[in-house]
């Protein structure tokens, strides 16, 4: 009943949005060439790195659920996103002691102490066939700097971990920035909802990462490995599992 409700809420977002199965929205899936399960890239594109991205943020960087703290950064990061941008009350329902609903932050050190600066966030629910990321973000000035890479890891981690073989999300069709960011990651168009952005009455692409052979798991382990190496997680959705464990 609970996600009947944040499912409900979650139409029109901007980037990212509800279930396929939940919405009426017209779907037409492409054809099963499509769909065939390709290798995960062992690169993320060769664009160069921002001259800004040292390696001294990247081990800066750390992953930890999302708190009643974090929400007025949080709110900052959705409203300069999103034109649909998510109320503070979608976002404090996310972070209460919920199975199945998880929301992390990626933070960093400023002066050694942890969590003054929010880089991003993501909101991924498990919906027992697949693990749908609702909602994923990153401060702007933060973009292209691996930021996003490290939180689709955690959705990606918890979807090896539980033995989850697809993971779903909602792109616009006109954000190619975003489209090449997920087919980086291994994800292909799966289908597409018409007018699926209403305020805009703008089509969503369906993207898929599918997870079925066990060739394709082993890939995505050594690439959430790769990930985030050298990150710290100060607390998974995953209990005692690594990502090894899914093999």
């Amino acid at each position: 009943k609970k996600k009947k409700k944040k499912w409900k809420k979650s139409q029109g977002h901007s980037l990212l949005g509800c279930p396929p199965s939940t919405l009426g929205h017209e779907i037409e899936c492409f054809s099963p060439e499509h769909l065939t399960e390709t290798p995960i890239p062992h690169c993320m594109g060769k664009r160069r790195e921002r001259a800004l991205e040292s390696s001294q943020l990247k081990k800066s960087v750390f992953l930890s659920p999302m708190t009643e703290a974090d929400l007025p950064q949080v709110m900052v990061i959705e409203q300069h996103t999103f034109l649909s941008a998510w109320k503070e009350e979608t976002f404090r329902e996310e972070i209460l002691p919920t199975d199945g609903f998880f929301a992390y932050t990626a933070k960093r050190h400023v002066q050694g102490i942890p969590g003054r600066e929010l880089l991003g966030y993501i909101v991924f629910w498990d919906m027992m066939q697949y693990v749908h990321i609702a909602n994923i973000a990153v401060a702007e000035s933060y973009r292209g700097r691996h930021i996003g890479k490290k939180l689709m890891a955690i959705s990606m981690q918890y979807t090896l971990n539980n033995s989850r073989n697809i993971i779903l999300l909602e792109v616009r069709a006109s954000n190619d920035a975003a489209q090449q960011f997920y087919i980086d990651l291994g994800f292909e168009k799966a289908a597409v909802k018409r007018g699926y952005y209403q305020k805009e009455n703008e089509d969503a692409f369906v993207m898929a990462l599918r997870l079925h052979s066990s060739r394709r798991k082993h890939q995505m382990v050594e690439r959430v490995q790769s990930i985030l190496a050298d990150t710290t997680l100060v607390e998974t959705p995953l209990g005692n599992t690594s990502p090894g464990d899914s093999q």
